[in-house]
């Protein structure tokens, strides 16, 4: 037996098998697909195949892919939170009732608080320094001017101005009379311990008087160690 032995393959009456044809059938002539925007058009039949195939739907010029959205950019599946409600607003009267103003002015206080005033107050000068004026005639030193209620106690005064440590047989106030050219008398002496600082300053004659019609009151400060 030759190596190698050439096959051929007849028909019975020694033609070629299916009449030398390919064996996908007759050739289809070959047509360009349409332009892009023409309208889809059906593709001829394929008799090898038995049936019509789909209509052909022309694809656009290939584009590069649009960049990806940023993620801020992108939908949320999830439901958006209903909206958060305003606080309700603090109605304010502009209308101030008389009590709110100490000599036509008011005093505010943090977290929009406004203060209401006695409704008397005295005038009070208070030396400064521990100074003791009848004892060094016609010597300078310095005071504070102030405003007190007329409802507030001598021991009230006292705590108010400092006079906290030491005893109450040390922290008190005196009186002092001015009699003129740098000359002053010692008056009444308060200390915190005796009855009668539970008096209030109206009480003393410290009325509303006091630095309008008569001398303001002028006051020492006595405090005690470590004061």
């Amino acid at each position: 037996m030759c190596p190698n032995p050439i096959v051929r393959f007849v028909t019975a009456d020694g033609g070629p098998p299916m009449g030398g044809q390919p064996p996908q059938g007759p050739a289809v002539p070959f047509s360009p697909p349409p332009p892009p925007y023409s309208a889809s058009l059906p593709v001829p039949p394929r008799p090898d195949y038995g049936h019509v195939q789909t209509v052909w739907n022309p694809a656009w010029p290939m584009q590069p892919a649009p960049p990806p959205l940023p993620t801020s950019a992108r939908a949320d599946p999830r439901p958006a939170p209903p909206p958060k409600q305003a606080p309700a607003a603090t109605t304010v009267s502009s209308k101030l009732p008389p009590g709110m103003r100490l000599d036509g002015t008011c005093i505010g206080l943090p977290n929009g608080f406004n203060y209401l005033f006695p409704e008397k107050h005295t005038v009070l000068h208070v030396i400064a320094d521990a100074h003791h004026p009848w004892e060094n005639p016609g010597s300078n030193f310095g005071f504070n001017r102030l405003k007190a209620p007329c409802m507030m106690t001598v021991k009230e005064l006292i705590r108010q101005l400092g006079a906290t440590k030491g005893g109450d047989d040390k922290n008190g106030i005196t009186e002092c009379i001015e009699c003129g050219d740098g000359t002053w008398i010692k008056g009444s002496t308060f200390f915190q311990k005796d009855d009668k600082s539970g008096q209030t300053l109206e009480a003393l004659g410290w009325d509303q008087s006091r630095g309008k019609d008569r001398k303001p009151v002028w006051i020492a400060v006595h405090k005690g160690e470590g004061a």
